[in-house]
């Protein structure tokens, strides 16, 4: 069965979206660990993976399926879960009870920007 182009379409902004979030969350690290070395290498794939980054953002916003506002918020959260996770899993950071309440309101966010995008009312944004 073959999903409608429009399905298909969101799914792929929301793919690019979330490789774009994980990226920036690897080029965090990748600077973090300049910062700790000083060694050039790691400098030099931060501004490579973050112009990576860049790119599937403006692409993104050249799609015009979110608005530049959205788009930040949405990359921001994505980018700010894997960093946590790339923290848990490397450095053993815990998570206390408000930031577990945070992660809820962002994916609480997301579904609110997506569902508003659908039942706006005539002539909204």
């Amino acid at each position: 069965m073959k999903m409608p182009a429009d399905i298909q379409n969101r799914m792929a902004i929301y793919a690019v979206l979330v490789l774009a979030g994980l990226l920036g969350a690897a080029s965090d690290a990748v600077l973090n660990q300049w910062a700790r070395t000083g060694r050039g290498g790691w400098l030099l794939a931060g501004y490579a993976l973050w112009l990576i980054v860049a790119t599937l953002l403006a692409f993104i916003l050249r799609s015009g399926y979110f608005g530049f506002g959205a788009a930040v918020v949405l990359f921001l959260m994505v980018n700010s879960v894997a960093a946590l996770a790339v923290d848990r899993v490397l450095f053993h950071a815990r998570l206390s009870a408000w930031g577990w309440v945070g992660i809820t309101l962002a994916v609480a966010a997301m579904v609110c920007i997506e569902l508003g995008r659908h039942h706006s009312p005539v002539g909204g944004d």
